[in-house]
């Protein structure tokens, strides 16, 4: 499962990624830059 974090805030996108800490779940935030090119296609 993918959950992606509507955040650019890296203290938060670490806190929240500690509670999401399974290795089933892949946790993405903004900051990466690949995902926040395709979300900007998308929007």
């Amino acid at each position: 499962m993918k959950i992606i974090l509507s955040t650019t805030n890296p203290s938060k996108a670490q806190q929240i990624k500690a509670m999401f800490d399974h290795p089933d779940i892949e946790v993405l935030t903004l900051q990466k830059p690949a995902l926040r090119a395709k979300l900007s296609r998308t929007a």
